[in-house]
């Protein structure tokens, strides 16, 4: 069983995860369609998907603004498959918690997806598939990262219960850890490999993930006809 033929909206698509999971798509004859909030990314991953497979198509949205997730949602055709990798994370003790940048993040991680299932599961055949990103610190919280260990664990509980109010449709969650993506960027070179290296150190693997790591089993979950409800780590270990 192959993606061939098929279409996915990937939201989030433009780098990293998402990137990875466009390919992936395309690798199995796939049609994809790509959403996110950054204009330019989205446009220069279109322009590197459209040099590998079938033409991409773009679409700007704000995935927390829930009439911006309608519209999009009412403008596009059907689909058989969803992806959303959209939602960074907040780093910063309770204590000294900066409320409208962390509500904000929440909102990215947790509350675009419920957005996204509330008007995608019209769009979606019998035997579709609604697959979200959510992260290891949802299984494994960590001091310093209270909401975004919130919002992990908050995505990882929404797909249990989509799973039971839109099925048929299966909607599963993979949740990564340590993965190298432009999410770093901001890092010097240095300091991100000095990072990459100690977790690497603590890790069975003996490595930390590649957005590739990530795909593969987010395109599994697409084609298993018998996974729902789910939540799949991908962490090397982490959580060992």
């Amino acid at each position: 069983m192959t993606l061939q033929g098929t279409t996915t909206l990937v939201v989030g698509g433009s780098s990293g995860i998402g990137l990875a999971t466009a390919l992936a798509v395309q690798l199995q004859g796939g049609h994809v369609l790509l959403a996110g909030r950054d204009q330019e990314r989205l446009r220069a991953a279109q322009f590197r998907l459209n040099a590998e497979g079938n033409e991409v198509h773009i679409f700007s949205v704000d995935v927390t603004a829930e009439p911006d997730v309608r519209d999009l949602l009412l403008l596009l055709p059907r689909f058989d498959h969803l992806v959303s990798t959209a939602g960074a994370g907040w780093s910063g003790q309770i204590s000294s918690v900066h409320t409208h940048a962390a509500r904000a993040a929440f909102d990215g991680k947790f509350w675009s997806k419920v957005f996204l299932a509330k008007y995608a599961a019209s769009k979606l055949p019998t035997g579709g598939s609604i697959t979200f990103v959510s992260g290891t610190l949802g299984e494994r919280p960590a001091g310093g990262a209270g909401i975004t260990s919130a919002a992990n664990a908050a995505v990882n509980a929404l797909v249990k219960t989509l799973a039971l109010e839109l099925a048929p449709l299966r909607v599963n969650a993979v949740s990564p850890g340590l993965i190298a993506t432009e999410a770093y960027a901001s890092m010097t070179a240095e300091a991100r490999d000095a990072m990459y290296q100690r977790a690497a150190a603590t890790l069975p693997v003996g490595r930390v993930g590649r957005p590739e790591d990530v795909a593969q089993v987010i395109t599994m979950l697409m084609l298993n006809p018998f996974v729902t409800g789910s939540v799949v780590s991908v962490n090397g270990g982490a959580t060992l």
